[in-house]
């Protein structure tokens, strides 16, 4: 299949990264000033099991064959997730530099 004829919804990729960056993006923002290690990562349990069972459940659909169809999924391969995690992680980057700029400008 060509570009030109793919779907953009056809594409698994384009459906997981948006799943997966905003469950990066989330763990961030529960400040507005201080960092994310100044916090804790792992500070709020509940938080924790949210993105856990989220990303769980997106294994499950990209992973079990049975789901494959009803979400129109393949498992991706190595390449892929490290495209998937690094593009997820950008949001959660760039909150924490706002944040770092925030704290240093005192405004």
């Amino acid at each position: 299949m060509t570009r030109k004829e793919m779907n953009v919804s056809d594409d698994p990729l384009l459906r997981e990264f948006p799943a997966t960056s905003s469950r990066a993006g989330e763990v961030p923002v529960r400040s507005e000033r201080a960092s994310l290690f100044q916090i804790g990562v792992f500070s709020n349990r509940y938080m924790q099991y949210a993105v856990g069972l989220s990303i769980g459940l997106l294994l499950l659909v990209c992973s079990l064959p049975f789901l494959q169809p009803i979400f129109n999924t393949h498992f991706l391969s190595g390449r892929e997730w490290l495209i998937v995690v690094g593009l997820a992680l950008i949001p959660a980057t760039a909150e924490e530099i706002t944040k770092f700029f925030l704290r240093k400008s005192k405004i």
